[in-house]
């Protein structure tokens, strides 16, 4: 806002301020630096505690392809649980699209397992497939079971990623 608003002009016309937006600026940059820092060793921490957990799952994607966790074989994976009618689910799909356009060719494979909320099996796949087209999403969906979801422990809401290392445990 320092450098736009209008109600800031007299700050930004101070003969010091280039020379304090700049020492500003670099100080958000380190202070950015060290936040981000933080957030990987506390990734690498929780990686670290967590248990791998059987996991498992044998299901025919929207397209009508068997979509199974024995194909994720020899791979590294990302399985995602969500619904279409979950905000935060809807918004990390680009950075999913993103990640099998560019890791796809070197053998990453992005899966999504959806719990949906519909009257019916075939509204949901409806749902899905009429999704996935409008969000140009890259990679298989599949309705996910209740014995699916029962596997995961302390499931505490959507989306639930799934990080698969290439010998199949859950990360």
């Amino acid at each position: 806002q320092i450098k736009t608003d209008a109600d800031l002009a007299a700050v930004r016309d101070l003969p010091e301020y280039s020379l304090e937006l700049a020492k500003w600026e670099a100080h958000f940059a380190e202070l950015q630096k060290k936040y981000e820092a933080e957030l990987a060793d506390k990734a690498r921490e929780d990686l670290k505690k967590g248990q791998p957990f059987p996991f498992d799952f044998d299901l025919v994607d929207t397209e009508g392809n068997p979509l199974r966790k024995a194909d994720l074989a020899d791979r590294v994976a990302i399985v995602d649980i969500w619904g279409t009618w979950c905000p935060p689910c809807r918004q990390e799909i680009p950075s999913f699209v993103k990640l099998q356009d560019a890791y796809g060719r070197y053998g990453f494979k992005m899966v999504g397992l959806n719990q949906e909320r519909g009257p019916s099996e075939e509204a949901n796949l409806k749902t899905v497939k009429e999704f996935k087209a409008n969000a140009s999403i890259n990679y298989p969906c599949a309705l996910v079971t209740e014995e699916i979801i029962a596997q995961l422990p302390e499931l505490k809401g959507y989306p639930t990623t799934l990080f698969i290392d290439h010998k199949g445990n859950v990360r």
